[in-house]
């Protein structure tokens, strides 16, 4: 059986965010307790998990000044809606006449992610009641308003850089922050949250490093 000191330890060798922040001692060992304890499964104890990140040698982590903040650039809208539509034929046949409800030249969103069974529609809250009348209730899971759509432009080396989605939504989550959608399309990361988190997201983005 794998000790719990070693699963801390491998769990923390595969977070960058997390060891830069253990090694600025700025990480809430509990929250992250709880998460490491939620995500690997284990039956170890809250306090057991501490009492390893607690032992994990912070003093063998290298943070070189490219690693400080500001690799990236950060934008934010607010007003976004988020719609989830069943995915067929049917709705598939009313997406091409979507863009034509949306002003660009006035900045506004429209963005369409196509899964295996759901479609995913987000855009400014003004135009949801048009969109949302273009297909059948029946075709409409839910929809939800008033969320902040988030966007981290990221430097042309980020291609080719493992693990950004990581530790951006690990951070997220370390500050107790739920995220709505996450949606990548390099050179850009976008994450939806509530318009509530959106001051508290952006700022914890600010502050991240991650080359």
């Amino acid at each position: 059986m794998v000790s719990v000191k070693k699963e801390v330890e491998d769990y923390i060798d595969h977070h960058a965010a997390i060891r830069k922040n253990l090694k600025k001692q700025i990480i809430n060992k509990r929250a992250l307790a709880r998460q490491i304890k939620e995500e690997i499964k284990t039956e170890a104890s809250i306090d057991a998990i501490i009492s390893a990140i607690r032992r994990y040698p912070t003093e063998k982590i290298q943070i070189k000044e490219k690693e400080q903040p500001k690799n990236f650039k950060l934008s934010m809208k607010d007003d976004i809606f988020d719609l989830s539509l069943l995915n067929n034929p049917k709705v598939h046949k009313k997406l091409g006449e979507l863009p034509s409800l949306v002003d660009f030249s006035r900045g506004e969103t429209l963005r369409i992610i196509i899964g295996v069974q759901s479609i995913k529609i987000i855009g400014d809250n003004r135009n949801l009641e048009k969109i949302n009348q273009k297909f059948l209730k029946k075709n409409i899971d839910k929809s939800k308003k008033d969320l902040s759509e988030i966007t981290l432009t990221f430097p042309q080396q980020a291609e080719e850089t493992t693990g950004i989605v990581s530790e951006v939504t690990t951070e997220l989550a370390l500050n107790h922050i739920n995220i709505v959608e996450v949606m990548s399309s390099a050179p850009e990361l976008i994450l939806v949250v509530n318009e509530k988190d959106s001051l508290k997201t952006y700022r914890t983005l600010k502050n991240l490093s991650i080359f």
